[in-house]
């Protein structure tokens, strides 16, 4: 998937509705990057995002190559993503503030209804899909249905927030100028990629079909270690330890950590920094 190399190299191009054996991309999307005091990462002030020839912008759900995966794409564009709070100054000068050009937020077209209370009519397929770990097909890479309907692809637990809202988890990527970058964590299906590994999932909310809401994280995660925190976790995963504390080990619980990353040339990624940087994203469908 692209989300390794999402750094440096501007998202594939959408197939343009070619019939796949996973299904056919998602281009009629509507993004808003929130703008409100607290968080980092916002929009450029032009409103929202969406698919435009007139103006480069490329932003969909790439279902044809079977990655599930949803990306923006503003390379050539006069649009940007604004990034702001770094502390490395010293790379992004005088003040830490940058823009970025691409994201890669992994597998977000394959997460289920996610249920806003116990007795959602979507409770059941989710607890089962957060339940049934990676059903896939190692050779092609490709993820089997559950008895759901559902992609069985949740690489990491879910979660319920304080509202009783359930989540899932998935990773991120934002590309940077002069070959830097954001991680927010890895998935294990896709990627060996383990720059990032001790920052915070994204968390995706997906209340109805032609909504999501993706927001970092509040607490760091380790690979096979987990911090004790406040969620309520539906079910334990074979390649994490939950909330054992004499293994797990906590970081920080600042919302929102990323890896700040460089990959000279394209070679080996490099993790040098870590940032805290909160976002809201919101996803509508026509």
């Amino acid at each position: 998937m692209s989300l390794a190399l999402c750094a440096i190299v501007p998202a594939a191009s959408f197939a343009g509705g070619k019939p796949s054996s996973c299904g056919t991309d998602v281009t009629n999307l509507r993004v808003t990057i929130v703008d409100e005091s607290g968080y980092n990462i916002t929009s450029d002030g032009n409103k929202d995002y969406f698919s435009t020839k007139s103006n480069k912008v490329a932003v969909g759900f790439q279902v044809s190559n079977c990655s599930y995966d949803f990306t923006m794409n503003l390379f050539g564009s006069s649009r940007t993503i604004n990034v702001s709070g770094l502390t490395r100054t010293d790379l992004f000068p005088p003040d830490g503030t940058t823009t970025s050009g691409f994201f890669n937020f992994d597998r977000i077209a394959s997460v289920p209804i996610t249920p806003i209370s116990s007795t959602d009519l979507y409770h059941a397929a989710f607890v089962s899909w957060c339940s049934g770990g990676v059903d896939w097909n190692p050779a092609d890479r490709t993820i089997n249905l559950n008895g759901e309907g559902n992609r069985q692809d949740a690489y990491a637990p879910c979660g319920v927030d304080d509202n009783g809202k359930y989540f899932a988890r998935r990773a991120a990527g934002f590309g940077l100028p002069d070959q830097y970058g954001l991680r927010f964590q890895n998935s294990s299906i896709d990627s060996n990629f383990r720059v990032g590994n001790d920052t915070v999932f994204i968390k995706v909310y997906h209340p109805t079909p032609n909504t999501w809401e993706l927001v970092p994280d509040t607490a760091v995660w380790h690979w096979n270690r987990y911090p004790t925190e406040n969620y309520h976790f539906i079910e334990s995963f074979p390649n994490w330890i939950l909330d054992d504390t004499t293994i797990g080990e906590i970081l920080t619980e600042n919302p929102g950590e990323a890896a700040l990353t460089y990959s000279p040339n394209g070679g080996t990624y490099s993790s040098i920094n870590h940032e805290t940087l909160p976002f809201r994203i919101l996803v509508t469908k026509p």
